[in-house]
């Protein structure tokens, strides 16, 4: 029986995949992996709970348990808008250590929610997760941009998430990096917005609503 891990990012990309897979191969053997860098803008934690609640999928969270700043302290790293060792500590490693620990590589197969727009990062992906086959559902149709998906989740009766409308490209920390970066004095869409950015401390309640996890590999 073949597992279905769907990267999930919180944001649209991930979600209209997930969506694709389920309808596909159904919920029974589909996995939301989301990796919690501890610092996403609140709206992402609603986004991602709402969305899963439409899936009918619980999902799985993974946690290194520092946030961005924690990292570049631990490194003694300056933020800045070229690297991003958070995004390897808190993400990429701990999806990884789930993966080697409840996935075979023989009946597993990973999906990223890069569109078609994206497919320069496809090969760097598909090498970053290997032994893991990897699958890219939103590249088989041009069409399936980020308007496209907006559309849908209004027809959905789903919220488009906050940093989209901030004008950022994606949803998750990686987007917000103008956020995370202001410590390498980057500007932020938020700041040039005036739109203020709400702080962590005081999403607890948003992070609530998609925190349930699940640490067996088999929904």
């Amino acid at each position: 029986m073949t597992l279905h891990v769907v990267q999930s990012s919180g944001g649209l990309g991930s979600f209209h995949t997930a969506d694709f897979v389920v309808r596909k191969h159904g919920k029974e053997n589909v996995v939301l992996l989301f990796a919690d860098t501890l610092w996403e803008h609140p709206d992402l934690y609603r986004f991602l709970g709402q969305t899963s609640e439409y899936l009918d999928i619980t999902p799985t969270i993974v946690c290194d348990g520092r946030n961005p700043f924690q990292v570049y302290f631990d490194q003694h790293f300056l933020g800045n808008s070229r690297l991003a060792p958070c995004t390897k500590e808190l993400k990429q490693k701990p999806c990884r250590r789930w993966l080697e620990e409840y996935c075979d590589p023989a009946d597993t197969i990973l999906y990223v929610g890069l569109d078609a727009a994206e497919e320069r990062r496809m090969p760097g992906v598909v090498k970053g997760w290997a032994p893991w086959r990897v699958e890219f559902p939103l590249m088989d149709d041009p069409t399936w941009d980020k308007e496209w998906m907006k559309a849908e989740c209004v027809k959905l009766g789903i919220a488009i998430p906050r940093m989209y409308e901030l004008g950022f490209p994606h949803n998750n920390r990686a987007a917000a990096s103008g956020r995370v970066r202001l410590s390498g004095f980057s500007c932020s869409a938020s700041s040039r917005s005036g739109t203020p950015w709400p702080s962590t401390r005081s999403s607890g309640s948003a992070r609530s609503t998609a925190r349930t996890c699940r640490s067996s590999p088999r929904p």
